[in-house]
């Protein structure tokens, strides 16, 4: 009912014809109607008032009630308006939400699709590698047997021309010594991101994390290791890259540092092919160790990544048939913090394999003698030597984040110096 028909639904009794009224009574009715009125106009004057004083009250309660009726149904009426008007502003609001979600989706999503397709396009590649390797081997099937035995015999021989540094050989050829140096290093860039993502590191932003873990098999006789650290630095970013570029290279630390490293070639600024060769107390009982390592740095305008491989053969600089040979593989990341300039984090990752000597990787427990000589066999068990190995791991990225910390208080005085010093 609207507003103008409840007026009216309201006044009609007050606006009613008499005569239209008493035209639609029968004759009948009419005469009882004006005998009831002669009767009452009889009664005796107190009850006639009484009567014409109870009808007026009657007929303002009626009104009275209709009223409240009218009213009842306005505060019915804008009470539903307020709640729809309610309703309309929650389901904006979860319409906004909603649409939100979907933006942080949509960047989200297109993250993990960049990753799951450089992921896709690294499986394609070593796929083909793979099925030109059999078909390698299928036109000279008949070496086979005894490419296999010089395969296990130590990993020289390459399948492909110019694809020694697959089997981290270097050769003595200058262009294809440079080109498996390039191919070598960029390959383990292009896997910066799948291994991040396996590790952890790849969308890790806040904690203290230094996670260590240690594999063995004594079947295969080999052993990995591998330490995933993540830290937040009071430095920017682009001071401490700096400071962990010099240290990886041996310089710029203390002459103690810097005294086990040396510079075998560089290729460019940001690509050096270095050897370290600790001093170890027991070199006389195990033999030397030796650690060839190329390293290239990535610098890029929020962050700088630094890889490394180990080389195991070097045709133009080769080692000793007895020194032992370390294999590892290392990605390094040190990010911009984007809310805070002065603050950067960093992200290491080491993957460690068994080493080597003379082309042969080494039995288990060769490298335990190696590593604890005073520790009788019975006394190697699982658990003890695994502990063993992770705290010597861990003891020297310690050792390499305080090295890279004297770096930068290093560079923090002297750029503090030149200013003083210009001003």
């Amino acid at each position: 009912m609207s507003l103008g028909n409840m007026d009216a639904f309201l006044f009609e009794d007050g606006c009613m014809d008499d005569s239209l009224a008493l035209g639609l009574i029968k004759d009948d009715d009419l005469d009882r109607v004006f005998l009831d009125a002669k009767d009452v106009l009889d009664l005796p004057p107190a009850t006639k008032r009484k009567i014409d004083e109870t009808e007026p009250d009657k007929e303002t309660a009626r009104k009275n009630a209709k009223r409240e009726a009218y009213k009842k149904h306005i505060r019915k009426r804008q009470n539903e308006h307020a709640d729809l008007k309610q309703q309309v502003q929650e389901l904006e609001d979860q319409l906004q939400f909603l649409s939100n979600m979907k933006a942080i989706d949509a960047t989200f999503a297109s993250n993990w699709e960049n990753i799951a397709r450089d992921l896709a396009s690294h499986r394609q590649e070593s796929a083909a590698e793979n099925e030109k390797l059999r078909q390698k081997v299928a036109e000279q099937s008949e070496f086979i047997e005894t490419l296999q035995t010089l395969l296990a015999k130590r990993p020289r021989l390459a399948v492909f021309d110019n694809d020694e540094w697959k089997t981290l050989l270097l050769v003595a050829d200058p262009a294809k010594r440079l080109h498996g140096m390039n191919a070598l290093i960029d390959r383990q860039f292009r896997l910066l991101t799948g291994v991040y993502l396996q590790c952890g590191l790849l969308e890790m932003h806040a904690g203290d994390v230094h996670r260590l873990n240690v594999c063995s098999s004594m079947e295969n006789k080999n052993l990995l290791g591998e330490s995933v650290r993540f830290a937040r630095k009071s430095v920017p970013h682009h001071i401490l890259a700096e400071a962990a570029w010099n240290v990886s290279l041996g310089k710029g630390i203390t002459e103690k540092w810097c005294k086990n490293y040396k510079t075998l070639q560089v290729l460019d600024a940001n690509t050096v092919y270095v050897e370290y060769v600790p001093k170890h107390v027991l070199a006389d009982v195990s033999g030397t160790v030796a650690a060839r390592y190329l390293y290239r740095r990535y610098i890029e305008p929020s962050r700088v990544v630094i890889v490394w491989k180990s080389v195991l053969e070097d045709e133009l600089l080769p080692l000793d048939e007895n020194v032992m040979r370390v294999h590892q593989s290392g990605w390094m990341v040190i990010e911009a913090d984007a809310k805070n300039p002065t603050q950067s984090l960093y992200k290491l990752f080491i993957q460690r394999h068994s080493p080597t000597r003379a082309g042969k990787l080494l039995h288990l427990n060769d490298i335990f003698q190696y590593i604890m000589p005073n520790i009788s066999l019975e006394h190697r068990t699982t658990t003890f030597v695994t502990t063993f190995i992770e705290d010597s791991f861990r003891a020297v990225e310690v050792a390499f984040e305080k090295a890279v910390d004297v770096a930068v208080q290093k560079q923090k005085s002297r750029v503090a110096y030149l200013l003083s010093d210009a001003a």
